[in-house]
């Protein structure tokens, strides 16, 4: 399991494979809060996420993940930058994030430019009430969260 690092992703972009997806991940873990979804078209348009979320004043999906900055040597597997940077431990109000995915959705559903400026607006509107969904959960358990890359 690897935690969602801008910087990495950002540096590895043409690396990016319909392979990687986001998903959230509860501490402490609630198993009845599934994100049904493999997260894979939000890790491949996070950007894009992200820069409509800053231009609408809404929470990044990345304020969520660890955006640590990977050192410039670091030329190993992803399973190694725990080691070298030390554990991530922060978590974040399952609420918190529950308004930020259902505002970004709201604002693809609502906003023409939005959804334009998005491959597949639909698909990432479905991900993001998703993950919603996951953290409604989590929040009536009284848990936090935070998202995860892999």
């Amino acid at each position: 399991m690897r935690e969602l690092n801008a910087n990495d992703i950002v540096g590895r972009r043409s690396d990016l494979t319909m392979s990687l997806g986001i998903y959230p991940v509860f501490n402490p873990p609630v198993p009845e809060a599934k994100f049904d979804g493999l997260g894979g078209v939000l890790a491949m348009q996070f950007e894009a996420l992200d820069a409509l979320a800053r231009e609408h004043g809404i929470t990044s999906l990345t304020s969520f993940g660890d955006t640590r900055e990977v050192p410039a040597d670091f030329d190993g597997p992803p399973e190694d930058l725990e080691q070298v940077m030390g554990p991530w431990e922060h978590w974040f109000a399952c609420h918190e994030g529950r308004l930020a995915f259902e505002a970004l959705a709201r604002l693809i559903n609502t906003d023409p430019a939005a959804a334009q400026s998005l491959k597949a607006p639909d698909a990432v509107v479905h991900e993001l009430l998703g993950i919603a969904q996951a953290l409604s959960v989590g929040e009536t358990r009284g848990a936090q969260f935070r998202l995860e890359m892999s």
